[in-house]
């Protein structure tokens, strides 16, 4: 990226009083500039775009934009591209921490940027100016499921520590796939999933070792054993451990997957979890 083209996003930055304004300032400095500047500032914002393309900045837009604004698979470059407009010092460090998105409530796709140079080399010589533009897998993109686990239930929180508590986009995508319609009931009965309460848990035993080593790994997890039972389950008997902890379902559904390992490792299976809570009005319903 030449030093040109951040002087010139800068200085409209600064200028501008919209985006459509300095979209104008930027058009009319590519009319005055030369050959060779029209095709640096193209490829100094297909640099500034290939840099942020990155799977922890498109989490970040994902926090701040509206569902119905994801369009395509551009879609994310053009965001970067508005990333881009709000200057050099801006974009370094939203590409560095996403979480800083959260400052913004005008973020707004800008595919008007991409084609500024692009339109102006038409003008000029008749054809578009040749630019290439990264797609694929992103630099930070996890790789295996276990990393993509990490990151949904791990290092979702400190990666994001506003967004994650202000975006219910970002909340739901959070959320463990076996709790998904359990999270959706609750919320639309009313429950604030972010309030601590009394939570049940359920697991069936075939063994009675396993019942021993299941309890001892929940309590050390600060569960309360509540009960464990006998009952016929498909024929056969069972164990039914019922233990109840204190925490809130945003916290419980980050650690649905670390109880359903330890179910399978001891040949035993977690039948998830619940609440009593009193019904409020459905969110929506007065």
């Amino acid at each position: 990226m030449t030093d040109e083209f951040w002087k010139e996003i800068n200085r409209s930055q600064a200028t501008a009083k919209s985006i459509d304004e300095q979209l104008e300032m930027l058009r009319g400095y590519l009319q005055r500039a030369g050959d060779a500047q029209v095709q640096a500032f193209q490829q100094s914002l297909i640099e500034a775009l290939n840099q942020s393309n990155r799977f922890t900045l498109a989490w970040g837009f994902c926090g701040v934009v509206p569902r119905d604004g994801w369009t395509g698979e551009m879609s994310f470059h053009y965001y970067c591209c508005w990333l881009v407009l709000q200057g050099k010092d801006v974009f370094v460090n939203i590409v560095a921490n996403p979480d800083l998105l959260s400052n913004y409530d005008d973020v707004v796709p800008c595919s008007e940027l991409f084609d500024l140079a692009i339109d102006e080399w038409q003008r000029r010589h008749g054809k578009p100016l040749q630019s290439k533009l990264q797609f694929g897998d992103q630099s930070d993109e996890p790789k295996t499921v276990e990393e993509y686990r990490k990151f949904l239930f791990d290092d979702l929180k400190s990666i994001y520590p506003v967004l994650s508590q202000t975006s219910e986009t970002l909340m739901e995508l959070a959320w463990h796939p076996t709790d998904r319609h359990l999270m959706h009931k609750l919320r639309y009965d009313g429950v604030c999933l972010r309030d601590a309460r009394e939570v049940d848990h359920f697991f069936f035993c075939n063994e009675v070792e396993a019942v021993s080593v299941l309890r001892q790994q929940l309590e050390d997890k600060g569960h309360k054993i509540e009960e464990v039972d006998m009952e016929m389950v498909d024929g056969k008997e069972a164990y039914i451990v019922h233990s109840i902890e204190n925490t809130s379902p945003v916290e419980l559904t980050r650690r649905t997957q670390s109880l359903l390992d330890l179910a399978d490792e001891l040949g035993a299976h977690y039948n998830g979890w619940g609440v009593s809570c009193e019904v409020k009005a459905p969110i929506g319903i007065p």
